[in-house]
């Protein structure tokens, strides 16, 4: 099951709890009852997984967080070098161009893969809840916010819920519900 995953995953991050984790995957992935429903879960805009990452993000999500492919490295999971080459440069790409897109072609679907095994996807959720944590200084909303909305989002949210959109707004609500905060 998932308690097993998410406690070794909390063990590296002692800013964030079992709870937190927990309730991020079961406000992404509340449909599916299963560890492999989680773990197959594709939110239909490219998020995926137990914790619902996005391929952008997986490959380069900033602010000194593991990448999908460190993840995978420290848990002896192999990928094919080649794509991980190409999904960086897609990444890359897309940035300098100023957006935020898919990884797509094999790249995207070795990345999919990689967020598809449970203990990637939770070790990865993990470590950028923890690098959030630092960043709002233990603020769960903020936190949350970023996770959801990214952390220009987080950056800005003051707690006035008027002031993000509509995702965040019913996100920050689902988590209150869970008693995350």
């Amino acid at each position: 099951g998932l308690n097993p995953i998410v406690e070794e995953s909390v063990l590296n991050y002692p800013n964030i709890t079992a709870n937190l984790v927990l309730g991020v995957i079961d406000i992404e992935t509340e449909e599916f009852s299963t560890l492999a429903g989680k773990a197959t879960a594709d939110s239909g805009h490219d998020a995926h997984g137990p914790m619902q990452v996005k391929t952008s993000t997986a490959v380069q999500p900033g602010y000194g967080a593991k990448t999908v492919f460190d993840v995978a490295d420290e848990l002896n999971i192999s990928y094919d070098p080649q794509l991980k080459d190409d999904a960086i440069a897609q990444t890359t790409a897309n940035f300098k161009a100023g957006a935020i897109k898919d990884v797509t072609g094999k790249a995207g679907d070795e990345v999919i893969r990689l967020l598809q095994i449970p203990e990637v996807n939770i070790e990865l959720g993990t470590n950028l809840l923890s690098i959030y944590s630092d960043r709002y200084e233990g603020d769960i909303e903020k936190i949350l916010v970023a996770f959801n909305q990214g952390a220009s989002e987080g950056d800005t949210f003051t707690g006035d819920r008027s002031k993000i959109p509509s995702e965040g707004k019913v996100y920050l609500e689902r988590a209150k519900q869970r008693n995350i905060f």
